[in-house]
């Protein structure tokens, strides 16, 4: 019976290239280094994948600090970058908005840690609310909790991602609301807040909100948002 070798681990650093305001393009597929897998580019985003998959312990093989983001989804690796002015904006003014409503039981937290189920899956909310006593816990290890709340704030080379791919990863490890945020600074932004059902262990659409609506949900805790404070700068 013929045995594959095992695949090299990553170089120690793994260094990516810093994409253009548009995302990865077929231009940085040249700059990767050979790790025995492939890599593919879908809206801007580089997908990295490998026989095997790669593993938490390839991801911490990546020095950080150049602005892109380093998720995990089922051992593949997704590199997305760094994101815009109106992305920030938002993620910003919804945590601010979230924090001004949450119970004592709960944090807000507008950069969130790696949410990790499994040694083949890390990924990474633009906004989460987190049970507090999960967040003292996580102060010197690292985050083991599930959020009650996870947001992603839509950018070019996220959208398919965060419409399909990430919304089945949040329902797979049990998040029991997921919102999507479409920042449009053009038409302003929008929202819809999913809602985990038990029985199916799927998302049913519990909202969709405009930008000059307001979102008003008892999940995970009452709150009235108005969208077009999400823009607001005060």
């Amino acid at each position: 019976m013929a045995v594959r070798p095992p695949t090299p681990p990553p170089p120690d650093p793994w260094l990516f290239p810093a994409p253009g305001p548009d995302g990865f393009t077929v231009d940085d597929l040249a700059d990767l280094s050979d790790e025995g897998g492939q890599a593919e580019i879908i809206d801007g985003t580089l997908l990295v994948s490998r026989p095997g998959g790669f593993t938490v312990d390839d991801l911490d093989r990546i020095p950080g600090g150049d602005g892109n983001r380093y998720e995990l989804i089922d051992g593949m690796l997704v590199v997305s970058p760094a994101p815009g002015m109106p992305h920030q904006v938002v993620v910003t003014r919804l945590a601010t908005l979230l924090t001004a409503a949450c119970p004592r039981d709960l944090f807000v937290l507008g950069s969130s840690p790696a949410v990790r189920k499994g040694r083949r899956g890390s990924v990474e909310p633009d906004v989460v609310v987190l049970r507090k006593a999960d967040v003292a816990a996580a102060f010197d290890r690292p985050y083991t909790g599930v959020p009650v709340l996870a947001v992603e704030v839509l950018s070019p080379s996220t959208r398919t991602f965060d419409r399909l791919v990430k919304r089945s990863v949040y329902a797979r490890i049990g998040v029991p609301t997921y919102w999507i945020i479409d920042p449009s600074p053009r038409t302003g932004p929008a929202i819809t807040a999913l809602r985990l059902d038990p029985a199916t262990g799927e998302y049913l659409d519990d909202a969709t909100v405009g930008p000059d609506g307001i979102l008003t949900t008892a999940e995970p805790f009452p709150v009235a948002l108005r969208l077009a404070d999400l823009h607001d700068l005060g």
